[in-house]
């Protein structure tokens, strides 16, 4: 991504897949939206941006990029997270992290599942979590669960 394309996207505003944070401060928080992006339609989180939408990047030492490895190292299953490192000025960086909606969930993190509701980052309920795990296995339901309402126990053949 160009520095040009960063400052439209910032523009833009946050919405259903796009948050920015002003710090990696908020890296947990960072990494539970990622999980909601992945069981949703993918989106970005962009470090270095203050919440009036005001681009200003952080500074980045090693273990700036260390902590962020090991949190979204959390995410499971395992989720590839492009980080992009984007020069803001001499000193300071915004840091672009993109996920697309994922293949292999439901994704939790800290085993703890997350959605996206609008512009908010939020834990499923366990009633979601267990459909999103139905449906990932390829069914809704189990068809020994559903009633049939033309039979009766008679109806079985002991032999």
């Amino acid at each position: 991504m160009k520095f040009a394309a960063l400052q439209k996207l910032v523009a833009k505003g946050e919405s259903e897949t796009r948050e920015w944070k002003a710090t990696t401060g908020q890296r947990v928080e960072a990494a539970r939206t990622l999980c909601a992006y992945l069981n949703g339609k993918g989106g970005t989180v962009i470090f270095g941006v203050t919440p009036e939408g005001v681009l200003k990047g952080q500074f980045v030492a090693d273990k700036t990029r260390l902590e962020l490895a090991e949190t979204f190292a959390k995410i499971e299953p395992f989720a590839d997270v492009l980080v992009e490192w984007m020069p803001v000025d001499a000193s300071h960086t915004a840091i672009v992290c993109t996920v697309e909606k994922g293949n292999a969930g439901p994704y939790t993190i800290d085993a703890r599942p997350y959605k996206r509701v609008q512009s908010s980052t939020r834990e499923m309920s366990r009633t979601e979590y267990h459909a999103a795990i139905r449906a990932a296995e390829g069914f809704q339901s189990k068809w020994e669960k559903q009633p049939n309402a033309g039979l009766s126990i008679d109806a079985i053949d002991l032999e």
